[in-house]
């Protein structure tokens, strides 16, 4: 079984020289229950869009740069997913995207976890069931989920996100599917479709061999 190597790092966006950019830091997470499936969550109509245009994103959350790591991973299941997680910790982060958009500028870090509670849905068989947790609007609006773009981890008023358990070539199918309209959603999009493309890749790689 191989070890875990150094992280995949991807540049999206365009830095404008011409403004000065704001950096926040969030975490995304590749997580699964125990039947392996993989939880995404439904993101909200983009903004600026004339029609509702939902897509799907893995859960995610907004960090300050002493929190350590593993503890926003933890958060950020809790909060899109109304469950604890384990960070998988043997596998680290598998992957970084810098992205540049308007005066932001977002270091996301993926990690992979296990959930560790019985809110996983593990005995249901059925790709497309959605559930749906309670969150503060903060967190959305500040990063905690949806574009992970802020930085404060403060709470307000609640709102609900759904969610659903997949297989992980499910995943990659519906958030590989559906266009966001606008250009966060888009940015967002290619982000985590990379985060899902290499934590395959690193988990395939650090499976123990067949027998």
């Amino acid at each position: 079984m191989a070890g875990p190597k150094a992280p995949t790092s991807l540049s999206i966006g365009r830095k404008d020289p011409g403004i000065q950019h704001t950096t926040r830091f969030a975490v995304r997470v590749v997580t699964f229950n125990r039947a392996d499936k993989m939880a995404l969550v439904h993101a909200p109509a983009d903004a600026d869009a004339t029609h509702h245009h939902h897509h799907w994103e893995l859960p995610g959350a907004a960090f300050d740069p002493a929190e350590e790591h593993a503890a926003a991973v933890r958060r950020a299941v809790a909060g899109a997913l109304g469950a604890r997680a384990a960070p998988r910790e043997d596998v680290g982060c598998v992957a970084t995207a810098e992205e540049f958009r308007g005066g932001i500028h977002l270091m996301s870090y993926c990690y992979v976890a296990d959930v560790a509670s019985d809110h996983d849905d593990d005995d249901d068989d059925d790709d497309g069931e959605e559930e749906e947790v309670s969150f503060a609007e903060s967190e959305a609006e500040h990063g905690g989920q949806g574009r992970g773009e802020g930085g404060g981890t403060g709470r307000g008023a609640t709102a609900t996100r759904r969610h659903k358990w997949v297989a992980p070539k499910v995943a990659k199918m519906l958030m590989g599917e559906r266009q966001p309209a606008s250009e966060a959603g888009l940015l967002a999009k290619e982000r985590d479709m990379h985060f899902l493309k290499e934590a395959r890749k690193v988990l395939l790689r650090m499976a123990p061999p067949a027998a």
